[in-house]
């Protein structure tokens, strides 16, 4: 293993140390099953007991050329709250996220085959009823 990828082995284990809890414990969300309408593509989404946070993973097994845009709608979120999404710097309501989606990354076909995007959601603007 080179130095870099040792690193980037930390840095993924790093990750799951930080969310260890809402890994382990929160509600898991198939999103886009493989087994199901695509056998290129899968998603899940994790999200705490509070609905405060949520990780989101998306993964294409073989790239496509001239891809579209591409939106993934997320499950379990609290639809009057505010959620950060950490990797974009973006950040949305969770009605919005659960009934329009998350937009991918639009070039994934650059990256080539295997690809994969994660993103971190956390509650910044918690309001309810």
């Amino acid at each position: 293993m080179t130095e870099e990828e040792k690193e980037i082995v930390k840095e993924q284990v790093n990750f799951y140390k930080h969310y260890r809890e809402l890994i382990q414990k929160g509600t898991f969300y198939r999103l886009i099953s493989p087994f199901e309408r695509s056998e290129n593509e899968t998603a899940w989404m994790v999200i705490s007991k509070d609905r405060m946070s949520a990780i989101v993973g998306y993964y294409q097994v073989l790239a496509k050329p001239l891809p579209k845009l591409k939106k993934l709608p997320l499950a379990g979120l609290d639809p009057n709250v505010l959620y950060n999404v950490e990797s974009t710097s973006t950040t949305h309501y969770g009605d919005e996220l659960m009934h329009f989606g998350l937009m991918l990354e639009e070039d994934q076909s650059q990256k080539g085959d295997f690809t994969s995007q994660i993103f971190v959601l956390q509650a910044i603007d918690p309001i309810h009823e």
